[in-house]
């Protein structure tokens, strides 16, 4: 790994468990993904609303609001299957590579089992309608 991937990887890391406890408490410990076909396991993750490859990393702001709540199974078959990433990118889990990313983490909510909501730096949301 480079000098400068070898930061951003190191810096990615301490964000994600800077902002690990208040993304699992907005998202209440849960999978935002439960309900789907395919069941949670695995254990609980954060997902990086931004790809890596996306610019996904220290490259790209920080705080609770570029992450959500992910069981393992769910976040594997974000990163690996292109129907998954699809569903994740209508349902807000993943921003889509189309726009800014600094400006689709304020406006693109995220769909939880009760409601859409928009996800804001202080590690709360606010809902934009019900389920």
């Amino acid at each position: 790994m480079g000098t400068k991937q070898g930061r951003l990887a190191r810096e990615a890391r301490a964000q994600m468990e800077r902002h690990r406890a208040a993304v699992y408490d907005r998202d209440w410990r849960q999978c935002v993904a439960r309900g789907l076909a395919t069941p949670c396991g695995g254990g609980l993750t954060l997902q990086h609303r931004v790809n890596r490859g996306m610019g996904g990393s220290a490259d790209v702001g920080d705080g609770p609001q570029w992450y959500v709540t992910m069981c393992a199974v769910h976040n594997g078959l974000l990163e690996s299957d292109a129907a998954m990433a699809a569903v994740g990118r209508r349902h807000g889990w993943v921003l889509p590579h189309s726009v800014d990313a600094e400006d689709a983490v304020l406006y693109v909510p995220v769909d939880y089992p009760d409601g859409h909501y928009l996800l804001n730096a202080e590690g709360g949301r606010e809902r934009v309608w019900a389920a």
